[in-house]
């Protein structure tokens, strides 16, 4: 009875370390080299890893200085052969968050507009943002 215990136990275990690096696939890394606005919060530029949670939401953590926020999304149109990469839309000098692909983590999402967005979106629509596209890195 006492083997069975020590067997179960193990068993158990295995169950959780898998389930640990199962979580671990599910981000992506990404180098921003410059600040950009995500949920309303401006990120300074830098190392990112970003981590696909419940329900539509994205983990967005700054790994140089350790910041972290979550940002809900909407799902995203599928683009078929489209590789892994941030999109963000920019005003000016300023960058927005607005899109993730990637295969790696299953997600293909659509981060909303800001007011900060929309604001200076309303200002300038005749010229419209310019689209600037980060590869990301698997795991």
């Amino acid at each position: 009875m006492k083997r069975f215990g020590i067997i179960s136990l193990l068993v158990l275990a295995g169950f959780c370390t898998a389930g640990i690096a199962q979580a671990q696939t599910r981000e992506v890394r990404a180098k921003v080299p410059f600040d950009f606005v995500v949920a309303g919060k401006t990120l300074p530029a830098g190392d990112y890893r970003l981590y696909a949670q419940p329900a539509g939401t994205i983990l967005i953590r700054n790994t140089d200085q350790g910041d972290a926020i979550y940002s809900m999304t909407r799902p995203g149109e599928i683009v078929p052969g489209q590789s892994s990469v941030l999109v963000f839309y920019k005003y000016g000098d300023s960058y927005f968050l607005r899109e993730i692909h990637c295969t790696n983590i299953s997600v293909n999402a659509n981060f909303p507009e800001s007011k900060q967005e929309k604001q200076i979106h309303d200002h300038v629509a005749w010229l419209g943002p310019d689209t600037v596209l980060l590869a990301l890195n698997g795991n």
